[in-house]
C-alpha cells in the first residue's frame, strides 16, 4: 500500500474515531441515562456498554483477523450506531447497540492503522488520541440542547457511514495474505503480552482515580483532556524519534514525580497526565508486534485491559491508591513492567538474529 493511501487511511479512521466516541457517549449520557433515571441503573448501563465496547473486541478481533476486511468491520460498527440513532430503541437495547457498534469500529480502524504503521508507534498514537476528545465532548454535550446535538450526531454519523462504505467498496478486492498458521507463540511471548496487558490495566485504573478538586469547570476539563490526547499523540512520535525505552522512562518516570504534586496544581496535574498517557501507543504497538498475524486480537486485548481497569471504581468504588503517593507507586510499577517487556522483546530479537 502506498504512503499516500496509508496517510489517507489514518486521517479517515482518526476523524471517524472522534465522531464514533462522541456520538456513543453523547447518546449514552444524554439519551439513555435520562430515560433510565436512577444512578444505580446508569452505573449498570455504563458497565454493560464498556463490556461490549472494550471487552467483546478481544473475541471479535479473531474473526476480523480471519476475514481481514478492516473497512467492512468499521462500516458495520457505524451502521449499527446509525440504526440506533434512527430507531431510538429502548434504553437497554441502545446500550447493547452502542457498545457493539463502538467495539466493531475500533477493531476495524485500529487493525487498519496497525497494519499500515509498519511497526511505527506514531500512527497508533494519532488514532487513539482522537477518542479522548470525542468522549469529553460527548459528555459535555449530553446536558443541554440535546435535540440540536442529536441532529448533528445523526448527520455526521451518516456521512461517516457513507465514507466507510466507499472505503469498503474500494478495498474489498484487496485480500490480505493470511499467515495466521505461521503465528509463533512461546512462553516469552506470553509473558511479554501479560506484562503489557498489566500496564494498560493500571493505566485505565489510574485514569479513573485522577479526580482533582481544581478540575471543576468546562475549561479545566477541556485542557485536561487535551493533555490526555496530546500524551497519546506525542508518545508514539517520541518512541519513533528517541526509542521505546527512553520514551517510556520519560513518560512514566516524569509522571511518577509530578503526580506527587498533581492535586495541588493544575499545571503540574496536566503535565503529569500528559506524560502518563504517552505509553498508550507504545503498549499497543508492542503487543501488536508479538501477535503479528492477529492485530485485531492484539488491539482487542488491550481494549479488554482498559475495561478491566475501570471495574474497581465503577463496580466497587475501590480507590486504595488514589493518593499522590499511590499514583506514584502505580507509575513506577507500570515503568518496571513496561521496561521489562521492552528488554525481553529486545533479547528475543537478538537471539533470533544470532
Amino acid at each position: 500500500m502506498s504512503v499516500l493511501n496509508r496517510k489517507l487511511n489514518l486521517s479517515v479512521y482518526t476523524v471517524i474515531h472522534f465522531i464514533v466516541d462522541l456520538s456513543c457517549i453523547f447518546y449514552l449520557m444524554g439519551m439513555v441515562y435520562v430515560r433510565l433515571g436512577s444512578s444505580a441503573e446508569c452505573v449498570k448501563a455504563a458497565i454493560v456498554y464498556n463490556l461490549l465496547a472494550f471487552g467483546a473486541p478481544m473475541v471479535l478481533g479473531f474473526f476480523v483477523d480471519l476475514i481481514g476486511k478492516n473497512p467492512a468491520a468499521s462500516l458495520l460498527g457505524c451502521m449499527i450506531l446509525l440504526v440506533n440513532y434512527l430507531a431510538i430503541p429502548s434504553p437497554w437495547t441502545s446500550v447493547i447497540i452502542l457498545g457493539l457498534g463502538n467495539g466493531l469500529f475500533h477493531l476495524g480502524g485500529g487493525r487498519q492503522v496497525l497494519k499500515d504503521s509498519d511497526s511505527k508507534y506514531g500512527p497508533s498514537g494519532i488514532f487513539i488520541a482522537a477518542g479522548a476528545m470525542g468522549v469529553f465532548l460527548g459528555r459535555s454535550m449530553a446536558g443541554n440542547y440535546r435535540s440540536v446535538y442529536f441532529t448533528i450526531m445523526l448527520i455526521i454519523l451518516s456521512l461517516s457511514t457513507a465514507l466507510l462504505l466507499y472505503f469498503t467498496i474500494r478495498q474489498w478486492k484487496y485480500s490480505e495474505k493470511s499467515l495466521i498458521s505461521r503465528q509463533k507463540t512461546g512462553v516469552r511471548m506470553i509473558i511479554i503480552s501479560l506484562m503489557i496487558f498489566a500496564v494498560v490495566v493500571i493505566r485505565s485504573y489510574y485514569g479513573c482515580i485522577t479526580v482533582y478538586s481544581w478540575n471543576n469547570t468546562f475549561l479545566t476539563g477541556l485542557i485536561f483532556t487535551l493533555c490526555v490526547a496530546a500524551g497519546k499523540f506525542l508518545g508514539g512520535i517520541a518512541a519513533d524519534r528517541i526509542g521505546v525505552m527512553p520514551a517510556s522512562v520519560i513518560s512514566l518516570g516524569g509522571a511518577a514525580i509530578l503526580s506527587l504534586w498533581s492535586p495541588l496544581s493544575p499545571v503540574v496535574g496536566c503535565a503529569s497526565i500528559l506524560l502518563f498517557n504517552m505509553t498508550m501507543p507504545i503498549t499497543l504497538t508492542l503487543i501488536a508486534e508479538q501477535w503479528k498475524e492477529f492485530p485485531g486480537f492484539a488491539f482487542g486485548t488491550l481494549m479488554m485491559a482498559l475495561f478491566l481497569g475501570t471495574l474497581p471504581t465503577m463496580m466497587f468504588n475501590i480507590r486504595p491508591l488514589s493518593s499522590p503517593a499511590g499514583m506514584t507507586i502505580l507509575c513506577l510499577i507500570s515503568l518496571i513492567l513496561l521496561a521489562g517487556a521492552v528488554i525481553m522483546k529486545k533479547n528475543s530479537i537478538q537471539e533470533e538474529t544470532e
